[in-house]
C-alpha cells in the first residue's frame, strides 16, 4: 500500500468514526422503549440539558449528589430497567465499573468536552 492509499483510508475511517457515535448516540440512548431511569448532574449544563431532551421517556430522575458509587449501591442497582443520563467522566467510569461487574451493558459518548453519556442495559 503507497502513502497517499493508507492516507485516504485512514482519513476516511477517521471521518467516519467521528460521524458515527454521534448518529449512534441518538439511537442508542432512544433503543428500548422501556421508561429509562435518568441519572443526571444539575452541574452541567450538559446534563441538564439531556434531562430535558429526555423528556417523555423518564421513568425517575436522580440527581448525583456526591458520591456516584453510593447512588449506585443504594438506588441504581436494584433498578430492573435502562439508566441513562450525563455525568462527568469520573462519575461515568464508576458507573461503569459498577455496571460491569453487575454483569450489565454499559454504553458511553462524549457529548462535551467534561461530559459523557452513557447507557446501562436492563437487567
Amino acid at each position: 500500500m503507497n502513502r497517499r492509499t493508507f492516507m485516504s483510508a485512514s482519513l476516511g475511517a477517521v471521518a467516519a468514526g467521528c460521524a458515527m457515535p454521534w448518529f449512534d448516540c441518538h439511537g442508542a440512548f432512544r433503543s428500548s422503549r422501556a421508561a429509562a431511569l435518568v441519572v443526571l448532574d444539575s452541574r452541567l449544563q450538559a446534563s441538564r440539558a439531556y434531562a430535558a431532551l429526555a423528556g417523555a421517556d423518564v421513568a425517575i430522575c436522580l440527581e448525583v449528589d456526591a458520591d456516584v458509587g453510593a447512588l449506585w449501591h443504594g438506588r441504581l442497582r436494584d433498578w430492573p430497567g435502562p439508566m441513562r443520563g450525563a455525568l462527568r467522566p469520573s462519575d461515568c467510569f464508576v458507573l461503569r465499573n459498577l455496571a460491569i461487574a453487575d454483569a450489565r451493558a454499559f454504553r458511553s459518548i462524549t457529548i462535551v468536552a467534561g461530559a459523557l453519556g452513557f447507557e446501562i442495559g436492563a437487567v
